[in-house]
């Protein structure tokens, strides 16, 4: 028995209305990445990096696990009720604690996530696979295929992803790491 995927066929693909208020955004790193990017360290700073160069103020971390943080533990417990919007004040998600409710963090709508660059990924050839990484299980805990802790682009290793196409962002999904994937990153402070 095959799985049963949602319709959304019926979903409107328009912008969501501007959140309003204080809240967290979510972009792309400018480019796909394979699954060693250095260690997740070295992924934080490509997000902090290139947030500082497209101007933006608050501090951005890589939606990534590792052997020792859970995706859920990312943003300040203060701050997990805001709402999750992109680069266009888009909302994606009630809250950050709405992503880790165990349903795979299902996208209302077409995703529409900008890259510090200003390019959507759903629509840029930059970005010719439409999977995210991220090593994590729908709850938020890690996973121990994560590309050997993002270090490995090894054709053999695996790491989990999630097919932006199904609308998911903590979809369940296996890939070599040898492949080039889009990588997020989410404001963990506000300076705004």
């Amino acid at each position: 028995m095959g799985t049963i995927m949602p319709d959304y066929t019926r979903l409107s693909d328009r912008p969501l209305a501007p959140s309003g208020g204080k809240s967290l955004r979510l972009a792309a790193l400018n480019a796909p990445l394979d699954g060693n990017m250095g260690g997740l360290r070295r992924a934080d700073r490509r997000c902090f990096r290139q947030s500082r160069q497209a101007g933006l103020r608050g501090t951005f971390r890589a939606l990534l696990t590792s052997n020792t943080q859970d995706l859920n533990s990312i943003v300040r417990r203060q701050d997990r009720h805001l709402p999750i919007i992109n680069l266009k004040d888009e909302k994606l998600f009630e809250s950050w604690d709405s992503i880790f409710s165990g349903t795979q963090a299902i996208f209302a709508r077409r995703p529409s996530l900008i890259s510090f660059g200003g390019d959507n990924v759903m629509e840029s050839s930059i970005w010719p696979s439409k999977h995210v990484w991220h090593g994590s299980g729908v709850t938020g805990n890690r996973s121990a295929i994560a590309c050997d802790g993002w270090t490995s682009n090894g054709r053999l290793n695996r790491g989990l992803t999630s097919s932006l196409e199904l609308y998911r962002l903590l979809g369940q999904d296996t890939h070599s790491c040898e492949r080039q994937l889009v990588v997020l990153c989410i404001e963990v402070t506000t300076e705004r």
